[in-house]
């Protein structure tokens, strides 16, 4: 029974924050678009605001709609309109009406992607017959957008000029018939839609097995020894050839798919790396990366957990890379997450580390860092440059760390790392980036794990 009153009154009081939530947006919907608001003034309000994205929305054949089934009530018509549209947008995103019945909104800080999936999902937000007074009005919208960059990029692109090619774009759209978004840049357009079909072949990617995972090695300087590889991902896409991360990840990330991806390449690296570990003490770890949208999976430990034991992977042979500036962002909810990755036996590396945030990283459970790609550029001969990455090696010391350097390409860069403390290093100096089967070319006659010149001699991806 306490259970039940217990679950009634949680159900009571979501219903009243929903409702309350709810009441929140009507309000502002209504504060909106009870007055018209001149375009001028519109514009005014938004000329600080880059970059931006402007949208122009109107009714589809609001004349005829409004006489025959809002009883030529246009303004109970738009102010029911507002508080449909209004849940999704942003609590930042300005709405007003002007006088020829349009709703305007200015979003922030917006990009191609996000601004165009905004305006589908204005035009699926009337899919649905809106109350006007006692009357079941269903009506649908054409929305014109038009975007500029920041500052630096779209210098003579005024607000005033903006809304014109979004009004433009509203036309356009209009002229295709109901229902129906525009964008006001063909340019854009045309990245609109590459991006989208992107999405749609990394679906089928995803459904048909098409990622592959290559390993580069980190080699310890002292020994040459390898101590791990770390799993790279690569698209095999059908007559077309394969792909590094770098041009596809942004899609993924955008299309929420880059947690389901990383998990299926940690599945398939985790298996290679089973069959590495005979003797475990002598072969490599596996080190994946961990996207932003895997760290923040409720059920991150759970399924890394679950992966390796499906596959037999000892959780002592796995490192997971997480960007360090993500780390020391949030570094209390931090301490949860990496505290309950660490638990299982994980260890734990703050990728991409240039000796920031070191006081938020010390009071994780961190246990190496991999310094950020593009520091050991020019070391040789900058002393300036040198003494910064000094100093990166000298708090990971402090620290307790294991520290790698990343994009070792000469060996004078090996010799100064070395020099300076630290313990290993990653780039094209030992190999690119390798599929599974050429793995062989790391191990010696003997069956170790070192590295030696005839890897660097083969071509790597």
């Amino acid at each position: 029974d306490t259970l039940r009153v217990l679950s009634e009154d949680w159900k009571v009081l979501g219903e009243t924050v929903l409702g309350a939530a709810d009441q929140r947006a009507e309000d502002r919907a209504v504060g909106d678009v009870i007055e018209v608001t001149a375009v001028e003034a519109f514009a005014r309000r938004c000329e600080e605001a880059w970059p931006l994205a402007l949208l122009v929305l109107q009714a589809d054949n609001l004349a005829a709609v409004t006489a025959r089934y809002a009883g030529g009530d246009t303004e109970a018509l738009m102010l029911a309109l507002a508080v449909r549209l209004r849940p999704v947008l942003r609590p930042s995103d300005l709405m007003v009406r002007t006088q020829d019945n349009c709703l305007l909104i200015a979003r922030r800080d917006a990009d191609e992607l996000a601004t165009a999936a905004l305006g589908d999902r204005l035009l699926r937000a009337c899919r649905h017959s809106l109350a006007v007074g006692a009357e079941s009005v269903s009506v649908t919208v054409s929305v014109g957008i038009a975007m500029r960059g920041p500052r630096e990029d779209d210098v003579d692109a005024s607000a005033a000029s903006l809304l014109e090619q979004a009004r433009v774009a509203l036309h356009r759209a209009q002229g295709r018939g109901q229902a129906s978004y525009e964008l006001g840049d063909s340019g854009v357009q045309a990245r609109v839609m590459a991006q989208h079909q992107t999405e749609i072949a990394l679906r089928h990617a995803l459904d048909n097995h098409e990622f592959r995972v290559f390993y580069q090695p980190v080699v310890e300087f002292e020994t040459g020894a390898l101590t791990s590889l770390e799993a790279l991902m690569r698209w095999q896409r059908p007559q077309i050839g394969l792909f590094a991360a770098a041009s596809f990840v942004e899609a993924a990330q955008r299309s929420g798919l880059m947690a389901r991806i990383g998990q299926a390449i940690l599945r398939e690296a985790a298996t290679e790396a089973v069959k590495w570990a005979a003797p475990p003490s002598a072969s490599p770890a596996l080190s994946v990366n961990l996207s932003p949208q895997e760290y923040f999976m409720p059920t991150l430990t759970a399924s890394v957990s679950g992966i390796l034991a499906a596959v037999g992977l000892d959780p002592g042979s796995l490192l997971l890379e997480i960007p360090a500036k993500l780390l020391g962002a949030d570094s209390l909810s931090a301490r949860g997450i990496l505290r309950d990755l660490a638990d299982i036996g994980v260890t734990l590396v703050a990728d991409d580390y240039d000796g920031e945030l070191t006081g938020e990283l010390r009071r994780l459970p961190i246990r190496m860092v991999k310094m950020r790609m593009g520091l050991l550029g020019g070391i040789d001969a900058d002393d300036e440059r040198r003494r910064r990455v000094a100093a990166i090696v000298s708090h990971a010391r402090d620290a307790g760390w294991i520290c790698i350097g990343k994009g070792v390409e000469d060996p004078a860069q090996a010799v100064i790392l070395r020099e300076l403390g630290c313990q290993g290093g990653q780039g094209f100096l030992f190999s690119g980036a390798r599929p599974a089967e050429e793995l062989e070319l790391f191990r010696n006659p003997a069956g170790a794990w070192v590295w030696s010149s005839r890897a660097r001699s083969r071509p790597a991806s």
